[in-house]
């Protein structure tokens, strides 16, 4: 079986395209990225999937410019579509990847793409493992890069990730000369150290990559066997051993991407919350802890206090909303916050207003007095979205308290839509 015959029937066994058919390429110009795309075109059709490319120039080398307009050149002829934007701003690998998947999201959204197609390889996961064993990171961490996860308004995709990059067919491509430049952390790990600790141990590839799938393994089986930490009875919490509140408290922070996660960080969250009594602490990235008897809430002002104009939703259209996004008749994979029954036509997604009712059970409800029911902190009743059709309340979306979702009393509900929390990849 050829390299080609054996990555298809990869592709196919994992269902990678299964739910999409608009699908974004990145594209450096490299090895990598060029046979992914040669490889995609060639099946497309099979696949079921319609491509574009997106490149971005970060201006480092003189033959940046001429580079992107080959690419370009090359999409044309494929007649494919090409997008393209150049780096601004100091140069550095975390300012260079924060930009790049900035682009790619904002193409998503504007261009309907659902999946974002990227060339990493087994090569580039062994050096992930080993940086972040470097840097000390998180050991969660060192479960590596996921063939697919979240991203966006759909998922992030990567079908080399089993495959080693010498195994790639030799196709035409760009050789990126600050590849060796040693100014670059991962260029130092991929020419200096690693060839010193292959030579050490040639079994050190494996040696990481087995590594990195025990801890995928581990982190799996406690997900399914330890139920998450309830703020709402923190005495539960304090009855567990100590290695197991720091691993419930820890995966609970991950609702709060800003905050860093740190040991010393955690230590100093654990020892508040064992703390007797009520107090407000400020954990910083304008987060507050709120401590209460038997409960806590972390809690920050509003992400943005500008106006967040409604939007109109179309059936099958996905979008990001506030703290959310929305799938309109599209089951996203990953953890699903709530499902709103709605007919199949378009919703207007808003925040509340004043004297904002809904009906519930033949009655009247406003929605002021079921907040306050409901017990919703006051910041998250400003965060709260609304989805509303035929000029009524059809459904309410909150961080961490309930939502709602409110049935027509005729019984024509018969499209949902899917909501999940927004979260930074």
């Amino acid at each position: 079986m050829t390299f080609e015959e054996h990555l298809r029937q990869h592709v196919l066994d994992q269902q990678f395209f299964q739910e999409h058919s608009r699908v974004l390429v990145a594209l450096s110009g490299g090895k990598d990225s060029l046979y992914l795309v040669s490889f995609l075109y060639r099946h497309q059709e099979e696949l079921g999937i319609q491509m574009g490319l997106a490149h971005v120039n970060y201006g480092q080398r003189p033959e940046a410019a001429w580079e992107e307009k080959s690419l370009e050149r090359l999409a044309q002829d494929l007649e494919i579509p090409f997008y393209s934007c150049s780096f601004t701003g100091k140069f550095t690998e975390l300012a260079a990847r924060d930009f790049r998947y900035t682009f790619f999201k904002r193409l998503m959204v504007e261009e309907a793409y659902t999946a974002l197609i990227t060339a990493h390889h087994q090569d580039d996961q062994v050096e992930t493992i080993l940086m972040r064993i470097i840097q000390g990171k998180h050991l969660e961490s060192l479960g590596g890069m996921k063939q697919c996860q979240l991203f966006g308004p759909g998922q992030l995709i990567r079908p080399l990730l089993p495959f080693a990059k010498q195994d790639l067919p030799q196709e035409f491509y760009f050789e990126d000369s600050s590849n060796s430049s040693p100014t670059y952390f991962r260029n130092r790990v991929r020419h200096q150290l690693l060839p010193l600790l292959r030579a050490e141990n040639p079994g050190l590839d494996r040696g990481l990559l087995r590594l990195s799938q025990q801890v995928e393994d581990l982190y799996g089986l406690l997900a399914s066997r330890i139920p998450p930490l309830d703020p709402s009875h923190l005495e539960k919490w304090q009855e567990e051993p100590e290695v197991l509140q720091m691993y419930l408290l820890d995966q609970y922070l991950k609702n709060y991407p800003q905050l860093h996660r740190g040991p010393n960080s955690l230590d100093s969250l654990a020892r508040l919350l064992r703390k007797d009594g009520s107090h407000r602490t400020y954990l910083g990235q304008g987060y507050w802890l709120d401590k209460r008897y038997n409960s806590f809430e972390i809690t920050s002002p509003p992400s943005s206090q500008e106006e967040l104009p409604p939007f109109l939703l179309e059936v099958g259209q996905v979008t990001d909303f506030g703290a959310f996004r929305f799938f309109f008749e599209r089951k996203p994979q990953g953890p699903i916050l709530a499902e709103i029954l709605v007919e199949s036509k378009p919703v207007l997604l808003r925040r509340r207003q004043e004297g904002d009712a809904f009906e519930w059970n033949g009655y009247r409800r406003k929605l002021r007095r079921w907040f306050i029911n409901e017990k919703i902190p006051v910041q998250e009743r400003e965060q709260a979205v609304i989805v509303e059709q035929n000029e009524k309340i059809q459904g309410i979306v909150n961080s961490h308290g309930p939502c709602l979702s409110i049935e027509n009393e005729h019984g024509i509900m018969k499209a949902r839509i899917y909501v999940q929390k927004m979260k930074i990849e």
